[in-house]
């Protein structure tokens, strides 16, 4: 039989506590957001220029930011449907996560086809999910999650896109703004007019004390590179004014594009 003592020493699992602002807008040039943002229970789809504080603490809880694909009606559609059903699921493991996220590929797929106001319609993804039995960010498409280190910005996903090939090849660089006559991606969830498969990409995190996140959609990363970031971001305090911060940036260079932006500050609980 285990001692008291014993007992006492038993490591118990990690609790994690998330804090943030989320901010989805349609910039200066779309007619209407087909971005969208999802923090824990909290959804948000429509213009959303101040930033809006979120908390959660339950046990895992996932974040996300969604580009919609197709145009209009179809790209809002696409990525709003993407994170309801992220919400909604119950095994929010990396694999259960992935097997979704390829579930939904197909349903988007089939509702394009069903609809012809929606054909082709689809969405990239990324995000990331923490709890006490594992933590990760996931991405399918451009969207990407940064990890905040000293001040700098860590890329921690790996976008689907033909610019990322480059970067690969060594024909570009990887903290560049990206040419947009160059850039196409690669995979998306439905977006597509024949179905393809996809293989959504994990990315294990580990936390072992206060560690700050980006979450954003290519509305942010087209406008600013990554010096302009991490300049915009450095020396915010909370998650609102730094997501204010960078929402503000995009906009002075032009809001081209939706912006959606997510900073959250993860800690044990």
């Amino acid at each position: 039989m285990r001692s008291e003592a014993e007992s006492q020493s038993v490591t118990k699992p990690a609790i994690f506590r998330i804090e943030g602002a989320v901010v989805t807008h349609r910039g200066r040039v779309r007619i209407q957001n087909e971005d969208a943002a999802l923090f824990g229970s909290v959804f948000a789809g429509s213009d959303l220029g101040q930033p809006q504080l979120v908390r959660s603490n339950c046990d895992p809880w996932l974040i996300a930011v969604a580009d919609g694909i197709g145009g209009s009606n179809a790209g809002r559609v696409a990525s709003r449907q993407l994170l309801e059903w992220l919400k909604q699921s119950a095994d929010k493991s990396a694999t259960g996560v992935v097997k979704l996220l390829q579930e939904c590929n197909v349903r988007l797929f089939e509702q394009g086809r069903s609809n012809p106001d929606l054909a082709g319609m689809g969405a990239v993804v990324a995000g990331i999910v923490c709890g006490s039995e594992y933590s990760f960010a996931f991405n399918v498409g451009d969207s990407r999650v940064y990890r905040v280190r000293d001040g700098f910005l860590e890329q921690i996903t790996r976008d689907d896109s033909t610019a990322q090939l480059l970067v690969d090849a060594g024909l570009a660089e990887r903290d560049a703004q990206r040419n947009e006559k160059v850039h196409g991606i690669m995979q998306a969830i439905g977006g597509r007019f024949d179905l393809q498969i996809i293989e959504p990409h994990v990315y294990p995190l580990r936390i072992t004390s206060l560690s700050r996140f980006l979450l954003c959609t290519d509305g942010l990363t087209d406008m600013i590179d990554l010096d302009g970031l991490e300049a915009t971001i450095h020396g915010r305090a909370t998650p609102a004014e730094a997501a204010a911060a960078l929402f503000g940036a995009s906009m002075a260079a032009g809001g081209k594009d939706n912006v959606t932006i997510i900073v959250a500050d993860v800690n044990l609980g």
